[in-house]
């Protein structure tokens, strides 16, 4: 999922390895897959470009909010 707070900052989120869900009790959790917590836009969308040219059948959730909620279950 891409998260943009619409200032300029966003967050790329993507699955959390399978062995942190047992610990958790979660069918699935999620993790940002940069090391800031906040990106420029052209970051994701260059990481994406590659993601797309390795599974061009991925889906990408891109959700706007100013308060940069995911609103996902995160991994630690």
């Amino acid at each position: 999922m891409k998260l943009d707070r619409l200032d300029g900052r966003v967050a790329l989120f993507g699955p959390a390895p399978q062995s942190e869900l047992a610990e958790w009790g979660i069918e699935r959790l999620w993790r940002r897959v940069h090391a800031q917590e906040w990106v420029e836009p052209g970051v994701v969308e260059e990481r994406l470009a590659r993601e797309i040219g390795f599974d061009s059948d991925l889906w990408i959730v891109e959700v706007e909010d100013r308060q940069g909620s995911p609103r996902l279950d995160l991994a630690d």
